[in-house]
C-alpha cells in the first residue's frame, strides 16, 4: 500500500501542505517539536480514525484555528482518497469520506488504510498490562476482519446497557437475564475468533523475539480467556449478579481476557529489563505487521517514530528486515548520523526536512 499525496489543513502546526510521495523509504528528519510526529499522526489517521497519541480531536486542530482537514490519496489494487475533517465551532461535527462519499461511523474507516506504526509509547502494551494487550490484539485483527470489529463494537454497547442496569437500585434481575444472552452469544463469537487469530499471532512473534535476542529471550505468548466457553460465561454471569449488582459493573467476560507474554508461566512484567520489553513491543509490532500482510495481501504501511536510536545491533538488523518486506515506510529522525549505513541500503528513498512548519526534499 502506497501513500501517494497528502493534504494537511490546519492539523496540528500545518496550515496548508500538499505533499506527494513515492514507494520505498521516506524519512522525514527535523529537531523534536518541530512536526515529524505530527506527521506520521495524520498518515496513522486514516488507518485508526483516531490519533495514536490518544488525542482528542480538537486537540489536533492549529492553534486559533476552528477546524481541520486531511485527506489522502492511496494506490494498491485501486486508488484511494480518504478525507477527514472536524470542526469545533460553530457546532462540533466530523465528517469523513471515502472516494468522495461520505460515511456516517469511524468505523466504517477501519480496514480502508492498512498501516503499523512504531512508537515510544508502544511500551504500554506492555506495562500496562490486560487492557493494553486486548486493545493492541483488538486492532489489527479489526483491520483484517470487519465482522470482528462490529462484534466488538455489537458486544460493548451491549456491556454498557447491562451495566446501567447494574447500577439502578431497583432489583432488575429479570431484564439482565436479557442482556446476558445477547453477551454471551457475542462474546462466545469473538472468543473464537481471538483464539484463532491470537495462534497465528503468537507463531509470529515467538519467530521475532528470538531473532532480535540472538535465541536468549525463548518467551512465549498465548491466550488467557476469561471464560471457557458460553455455558461457563452464562453460569458465571448468574454466579456473579450479586456481585456486580454491588459494585455497579460486569465482572466476568470477554472484556477481561489477558494475553500472555513471558516465560514459563511469569509475566515480563514481574522480570523482564528495559532491553528486554523493548523486544518484545518490536516482536509485537512486526508480528502485527506480518499478520496483516498475510491475512489481507496487502503490505501495510509502516510509520516508526523516531525509535531506532535506541535500538542496538540486533534490533536494528530485525527492522531493515521488515522495512525491506514493506512497500512504503515513513521513518522520523533528528537527523541521519549514526544511520546511514541503514538508510545507503535502501536505493528508493525520499529525505525531507521539516523547518518553518514546512517539509523539504532533501537530494
Amino acid at each position: 500500500m502506497i501513500l501517494e499525496e497528502i493534504r494537511l489543513k490546519n492539523f496540528r502546526n500545518y496550515e496548508n501542505i500538499i505533499y506527494k510521495f513515492t514507494p520505498g523509504l521516506i524519512f522525514i528528519i527535523g529537531e523534536n517539536g518541530k512536526g515529524k510526529t505530527n506527521l506520521i499522526e495524520a498518515i496513522g489517521f486514516f488507518s485508526y480514525a483516531k490519533s495514536f497519541r490518544n488525542n482528542k480531536e480538537i486537540e489536533l486542530i492549529k492553534w486559533g484555528e476552528k477546524y481541520f482537514h486531511i485527506s489522502g490519496s492511496f494506490k494498491e489494487k485501486k486508488n484511494i482518497k480518504i478525507e477527514i475533517g472536524y470542526e469545533k465551532e460553530p457546532i462540533t461535527k466530523r465528517k469523513i469520506k471515502i472516494d468522495g462519499v461520505l460515511v456516517k461511523k469511524r468505523s466504517e474507516l477501519i480496514g480502508e488504510i492498512l498501516s503499523v506504526i512504531f512508537s515510544p509509547s508502544d511500551i504500554r502494551i506492555i506495562e500496562d498490562g490486560p487492557i493494553e494487550r486486548r486493545r493492541y490484539v483488538d486492532s489489527f485483527i479489526s483491520m483484517a476482519d470487519k465482522f470482528y470489529m462490529q462484534s466488538l463494537l455489537e458486544y460493548n454497547k451491549i456491556l454498557k446497557q447491562r451495566n446501567a442496569l447494574l447500577r439502578q437500585k431497583e432489583n432488575n434481575e429479570k431484564l439482565i437475564k436479557i442482556w446476558d444472552e445477547q453477551l454471551v452469544n457475542k462474546g462466545s463469537q469473538i472468543q473464537k475468533i481471538r483464539e484463532e487469530q491470537i495462534e497465528i499471532l503468537k507463531n509470529y512473534y515467538e519467530k521475532n523475539i528470538i531473532k532480535i535476542s540472538g535465541d536468549i529471550d525463548k518467551f512465549s505468548l498465548y491466550y488467557k480467556p476469561n471464560i471457557k466457553n458460553q455455558d461457563d460465561f452464562m453460569n458465571r454471569l448468574k454466579e456473579r449478579y450479586p456481585r456486580d449488582k454491588k459494585i455497579g459493573f460486569t465482572s466476568v467476560g470477554i472484556h477481561r481476557d489477558d494475553i500472555f507474554i513471558g516465560f514459563k508461566e511469569k509475566d515480563i512484567l514481574e522480570f523482564g529489563s528495559q532491553g528486554q520489553k523493548r523486544s518484545t513491543v518490536l516482536a509485537l509490532k512486526f508480528a502485527a505487521f506480518k499478520y496483516l500482510k498475510t491475512k489481507t495481501g496487502v503490505s501495510p504501511i509502516l510509520l516508526i517514530d523516531d525509535v531506532i536510536r535506541e535500538l542496538d545491533l540486533k534490533r536494528r538488523k530485525l527492522f531493515i528486515e521488515i522495512i525491506s518486506e514493506s512497500e512504503q515506510t515513513f521513518f522520523t529522525t533528528t537527523d541521519l548520523d549514526g544511520i546511514n549505513d541503514y538508510v545507503n541500503i535502501f536505493p528508493n528513498r525520499q529525505v525531507y526536512c521539516i523547518q518553518n512548519n514546512k517539509i523539504l526534499e532533501v537530494e
